[in-house]
């Protein structure tokens, strides 16, 4: 494997993980790296993988802690990138397209299809060879005013079916149709902008369809739902553009926490 992988570059270690990239030439599968925490001690280091708008980016937060994920997601981004296609983090480039999702570009051509989300210190990166995907995760105990939320941007379809739900199920039913939402609005390249146009279920179940496109109804029927847990109290959803393939999805974790 080469040199340059997230891990030997900013000192992780080697394990398995990088060695399972080798299958990820199959195509149908779906890589979910799920971190938690920074390490604040290579944060230094990690600026050298920054371009010099984004170091200039950097520097406009606000607060000492936004600034540091900002560096180390990105440099951890680009040497994982780097990892999948055995390449330099210096042939890499990323680009927004015209709905402003992030492209990443080697040589010129689309390399990878990738989609990045955070809550708290927790930070989801979605890797597919050939996909289209959109990811995002939750707090559970995030405080909410869900019935605000959901009659102000949810359908009136969507609202009935809220109002039938037990109390007690409100909670987790709010954040699990509130990731499939964003996921699938972020997999299309639209993002919150776009949260009015698309209906959910707010259903634990997926054998049946999880989202309805009201602009365009035949582009949700081309997506799937994955939906995974990082804690008790953190809910994922994945949104990925594929209609018949039995799609392969590993969740990989790093916690940088201690």
């Amino acid at each position: 494997m080469v040199s340059h992988s997230p891990f030997a570059a900013l000192n992780f270690g080697e394990d398995n993980s990088l060695k399972k990239l080798k299958s990820f030439e199959e195509g149908n599968r779906l890589d979910i790296w799920c971190i938690r925490g920074i390490p604040k001690s290579e944060i230094a280091r990690c600026m050298k993988y920054l371009t010099d708008d984004e170091k200039k980016r950097s520097e406009r937060f606000l607060i000492p802690e936004l600034s540091e994920q900002f560096v180390f997601i990105r440099a951890f981004q680009k040497n994982l990138f780097s990892a999948y296609l055995n390449c330099d983090v210096s042939e890499l480039s990323l680009h927004l397209d015209s709905d402003g999702k992030p492209r990443l570009f080697l040589h010129g051509s689309e390399a990878l299809r990738f989609n990045l989300t955070h809550s708290g210190n927790f930070f989801c990166i979605a890797v597919s060879k050939k996909y289209d995907i959109g990811v995002d995760i939750e707090h559970l105990n995030r405080k909410t005013d869900f019935s605000s939320i959901i009659k102000r941007y949810y359908s009136a379809k969507e609202y009935c079916e809220w109002l039938k739900l037990p109390d007690e199920s409100k909670r987790e039913a709010f954040f699990r149709s509130w990731t499939r939402k964003e996921a699938y609005l972020k997999g299309i390249g639209i993002g919150l902008r776009g949260l009015n146009t698309v209906e959910v279920s707010f259903d634990t179940a997926i054998d049946r369809k999880v989202a309805e496109d009201l602009q365009n109804p035949a582009e949700a029927d081309c997506w799937n739902f994955h939906e995974f847990c990082l804690l008790p109290a953190v809910i994922g959803n994945c949104a990925i553009r594929s209609t018949n393939d039995v799609i392969s999805m590993n969740l990989i974790h790093r916690d940088f926490s201690n």
